[in-house]
């Protein structure tokens, strides 16, 4: 995936990569260009930013939106009966990555009447919960510090 993130005129890349250690998780690398010699230097390596699960509907992937932000993916839509995805907003500001938002998604196949949906903007702490409102306490924090506990307990 490339965009240009550091607004240098040349493009930066984000590789989201199985991990070596364990292959049920993926490492999420992202290189910033140097416009003045053309190079790009590794600016963020966060292992551990998504699960895998190998087989279709649970591999995940990154797109950007149209702010640029970048988007990592994961979801389980094909193993058992819980299914369910997330997507990290990922923005770069004032020279650092940071998670500037969080959707959640959730549904039980054998129980139709359970679903959750669940979006937080952690940039003004604005959040809906299935067509609710409410104002989440977690902020936004730079990407090398997340983990899925930050969020869950806005989104359960």
């Amino acid at each position: 995936m490339t965009h240009d993130w550091n607004d240098d005129g040349a493009f930066d890349r984000a590789v989201l990569a199985l991990s070596t250690a364990d292959d049920s998780e993926a490492e999420l690398f992202i290189y910033l260009s140097d416009a003045t010699n053309n190079r790009m230097q590794l600016a963020l390596h966060k292992k551990n930013i998504a699960w895998v699960g190998g087989l279709w509907g649970a591999l995940p992937s990154i797109t950007t939106n149209g702010r640029g932000s970048l988007i990592v993916n994961v979801a389980n839509d094909s193993i058992g009966r819980n299914r369910w995805s997330q997507k990290l907003t990922i923005a770069y500001r004032k020279q650092v990555f940071m998670v500037a938002g969080y959707t959640y998604m959730a549904r039980d196949t054998l129980n139709p009447d359970y679903q959750l949906d669940c979006d937080v903007n952690l940039l003004t702490g604005r959040g809906i919960k299935n067509a609710k409102l409410f104002q989440s306490s977690t902020k936004a924090m730079l990407l090398s510090g997340w983990s899925d506990a930050a969020i869950h307990k806005d989104c359960q």
